[in-house]
């Protein structure tokens, strides 16, 4: 009985060291490529929702790009090929390699959106009306702008950096708080000291911050949940994680000039974003994260006569109402009546007279029908006289000649009977 206790006390112990093994040995693989060990849990759903909604954030960064030539720092191609290896590496069940990939080429991805100033430059000139590069928006009215402070914030800070007072502006699109002095002055002193912090600023892209801080046009943590910014403090240092993705991508360019004819890639980015943008469960991260479509801007300006009336409806917060400014509960039609337009009454003509012209025209229709017809008859009776003409011609002809025939005849008698005679 003792040795039978004794047995299965060594079977016990056995099983649990190989059961503790497995487990670190597990932990360990999942770890590679991430420097150091965190006491963080990272799942297998993490990881495919981080993959899903890095590739959400990558296609837009591409629309724009592709759409505005915006190639700049390789940083498109290097998000698009490392939200790709983390698409591989979640297949292999180490989610956390995957997470930080995933999470790195967001940061590029996010980077290249900010620093595209051809987006920006329309997009200030079609939502708020007034842009450095086109001056103001004629065809602006308060309906096409943004009415939430997330973006009234961005867009006093864009007027700064451009030494433009958006006070001024004839379009009233801010909050009332933001048109005080003390506001005003502290967002020039603020657009002041982000211009000394990017004077390395190329094209457009952060060269300081390439982790996403600094940026210029959009809040960086609207694109992360509260999950995946504590995720974010674990990841490793970029230098570190490229060694790593060139080692287990060896194959693999990481060009701008690469990544447009990599179709492969962008299909499979492209279809894990439509796989995001579908489930229900992401409509709030869509709403806070969807971009406007890029466009071109028309930079004419409409005459007195003829005006664009066409107006643009922002897809992102459109119903978001001011709940902190009072001067906004009235409805929109009111806002705009110092902005009235000149109205050219329509013409409206006298029923009677309306019935006179019309009349008059029938008149004319009908007799311009009789004297085409009366000039047809005319020349069918010519044709048919000249016809005529010509068939009694022909007759009396005819007939000359016919009797000159017969007088010949009698003629050729007459002589034959007289030599008839004489021989007798």
């Amino acid at each position: 009985m003792k040795k039978m206790n004794l047995i299965l006390g060594l079977v016990v112990g056995i099983s649990s060291f190989c059961l503790v093994s497995c487990v670190t040995t597990s932990t360990a693989n999942n770890n590679v490529n991430t420097g150091y060990y965190t006491s963080y849990s990272y799942s297998k759903h993490q990881a495919k929702n981080t993959i899903a909604q890095t590739s959400y954030v990558i296609n837009q960064a591409y629309e724009i790009s592709t759409y505005y030539s915006y190639w700049v720092d390789n940083r498109l191609s290097r998000a698009m090929y490392y939200n790709d290896y983390a698409r591989r590496l979640y297949s292999m069940h180490k989610y956390r390699s995957a997470i930080n990939y995933s999470l790195l080429a967001r940061d590029y991805a996010l980077d290249v959106i900010d620093g595209c100033d051809d987006y920006w430059e329309t997009f200030y000139y079609t939502y708020f009306g007034w842009s450095n590069r086109y001056g103001y928006n004629y065809n602006f009215g308060y309906a096409n702008g943004y009415r939430d402070g997330y973006y009234d914030g961005y867009y006093a800070a864009y007027c700064a950096r451009h030494h433009h007072d958006y006070r001024k502006d004839p379009h009233h699109n801010l909050h009332s708080d933001w048109y005080t002095n003390e506001r005003y002055d502290r967002v020039v002193t603020n657009a002041s000291n982000q211009s000394m912090r990017n004077q390395s600023h190329s094209g457009g892209t952060n060269t300081n911050n390439s982790r996403g801080t600094g940026f210029r046009n959009i809040n960086r943590n609207e694109y992360y949940t509260q999950e995946e910014n504590t995720m974010n403090g674990n990841v490793p240092d970029e230098k570190e994680m490229e060694t790593d993705f060139r080692k287990a991508n060896p194959n693999v360019e990481i060009s701008d000039a690469n990544l447009r004819k990599d179709n492969a890639v962008i299909t499979r980015n492209r279809e894990n974003s439509e796989t995001f943008s579908t489930n229900t469960r992401n409509t709030t991260l869509i709403n806070n994260t969807r971009l406007e479509k890029p466009t071109r801007v028309e930079t004419k300006r409409p005459t007195e006569e003829k005006k664009n009336e066409e107006t643009i409806t922002p897809t992102r917060k459109d119903n978001l109402e001011r709940k902190d400014n009072k001067e906004n509960t009235t409805p929109i039609r009111e806002v705009n009546k110092e902005r009235k337009r000149e109205v050219t009454p329509i013409k409206t003509e006298n029923k009677e007279e309306k019935t006179k012209i019309d009349n008059t025209r029938k008149r004319n229709v009908d007799t311009e029908k009789k004297t085409n017809e009366k000039s047809t008859n005319i020349k069918n009776t010519r044709k048919r006289n000249t016809n005529d003409i010509k068939t009694n011609t022909r007759s009396k002809e005819n007939n000359a000649k016919t009797d000159s025939n017969t007088r010949n005849r009698n003629n050729n008698s007459t002589s034959r009977g007289s030599n008839t005679r004489n021989r007798r």
